[in-house]
């Protein structure tokens, strides 16, 4: 017998009840912010050369995936001293408010839009700093990357069935502010599921 076949499997292992729990809530975190992403931010760049052509598309890819990139980094450098259910319902809220804002009130194209984006571009990848702190600290370093690959990729295949789900039977092409509005309400979802976060950070805050 291999050293291999003499260790438990980690697959078998991470479906345990022991870690059912992380393992369901690390999903579910997951697809909350890929489903915002995939059914909202994504569209940005649509609705931009919806309004004013390829050009304005292209700012707002740039704007856009720069703001995610800031806010990802520092989304966890403020939070890791944190509890992270009140880190989750920071993020979350965050990212509830500044979705809606600028799905419901921008019109036309223009400086504020681009401000906007940036707005919601950073609070998107503080969502994913958020993650990536919080995930690792669900699993010790035996189940980690089994652990983490299953929320990260459960997430995307719900957000992919959500996506179908909230744009499927809207006009997507002609409303892109208002799909997008719909589908950001993920982040109530999300705040919802805030009593199941498992605690990593025992302090008092």
């Amino acid at each position: 017998m291999s050293v291999a076949d003499s260790q438990p499997s980690t697959w078998r292992e991470l479906m345990l009840p022991t870690w059912r729990r992380p393992l369901l809530v690390g999903t579910a975190a997951g697809a909350v912010l890929m489903l915002a992403v995939w059914g909202g931010v994504q569209y940005t760049q649509l609705w931009a050369a919806q309004l004013a052509g390829s050009a304005a598309a292209a700012q707002v890819q740039l704007v856009s995936a720069g703001s995610a990139a800031i806010g990802a980094v520092i989304s966890p450098l403020l939070l890791v001293n944190r509890s992270r259910r009140l880190g989750w319902v920071s993020v979350c809220g965050s990212a509830l408010v500044i979705a809606e804002l600028f799905f419901l009130t921008q019109q036309q194209f223009g400086a504020m839009f681009l401000v906007g984006v940036a707005a919601l571009g950073a609070a998107t990848g503080a969502v994913t700093g958020w993650l990536t702190l919080y995930l690792p600290e669900l699993f010790p370093p035996r189940l980690r990357a089994t652990g983490m690959g299953t929320c990260y990729n459960a997430g995307r295949v719900l957000a992919a069935f959500g996506v179908m789900l909230t744009t499927g039977p809207l006009d997507v092409r002609g409303n892109y502010p208002q799909a997008c509005a719909i589908v950001s309400l993920v982040y109530v979802f999300g705040l919802a599921i805030t009593p199941w976060i498992v605690e990593t950070k025992r302090l008092d805050v």
